[in-house]
């Protein structure tokens, strides 16, 4: 199972982006402005964990303040606000009408990011997004 599914890491002048570009299966580079280098210290580290023959797979992205859904166990399908990252899970779950919250641990792997609420929007077409947003 690939680390980073969609992903493939590669160095090249700049000068070929447009070659790179044209090479079957590529849907753009990454980065907000344009191609953006992936920082060597960050890739030093995915290298060092292939490396190091642990067992690794994919795991979801998470900051403390995401909105998130647990997934699994009496508390599957709430959704709430996660607060600490170690081997289990603190989700705050707050009622705004009582302005009250309640905090449960639970297994990390059990929450995943939730969907993004979308306050007053009304979406009434689907635009493809540009290639440099891919």
């Amino acid at each position: 199972m690939p680390l980073f599914p969609g992903y493939v890491f590669s160095q090249f002048p700049l000068r070929r982006e447009l070659e790179v570009r044209r090479i079957g299966g590529v849907k753009g580079l990454v980065g907000f402005d344009g191609p953006e280098p992936v920082p060597e210290t960050d890739i030093q580290a995915i290298q060092r964990l292939i490396d190091s023959g642990q067992q690794l797979e994919p795991w979801p992205y998470l900051t403390v303040g995401d909105r998130v859904r647990i997934l699994t166990g009496p508390l599957a399908g709430v959704e709430g606000i996660f607060v600490e990252d170690r081997a289990h899970a603190r989700v705050v779950v707050s009622i705004d009408f009582l302005r009250r919250s309640v905090a449960a641990t639970v297994a990390r792997n059990w929450v995943e990011p939730a969907a993004p609420v979308l306050d007053n929007m009304i979406i009434s077409r689907f635009e493809p997004l540009p290639d440099r947003l891919l």
